[in-house]
């Protein structure tokens, strides 16, 4: 589950509660908003030497599609 369908799911819920409560989850929902879901940063080469096996004929067309290439 996201940040942001916790955040909707207790939006929804927040009317029943107490004001204490409320007061607690705002401040709660607060302090994850301030922190940004960081993405590992990509790397070019991370998967070089990953590929074990490829077919001698993986460029040639394949048989389901002869009647949609030219000839």
């Amino acid at each position: 589950m996201t940040t942001l369908e916790i955040q909707e799911q207790l939006f929804r819920k927040i009317p029943q509660l107490s004001p204490e409560q409320q007061e607690a989850i705002y401040k709660m929902v607060e302090s994850f908003s301030h922190k940004t879901e960081k993405k590992a940063k990509r790397q070019a080469g991370t998967l070089k030497g990953s590929l074990k096996y490829m077919a001698s004929d993986f460029d040639e067309p394949l048989d389901e599609f002869k009647d949609y290439m030219p000839e």
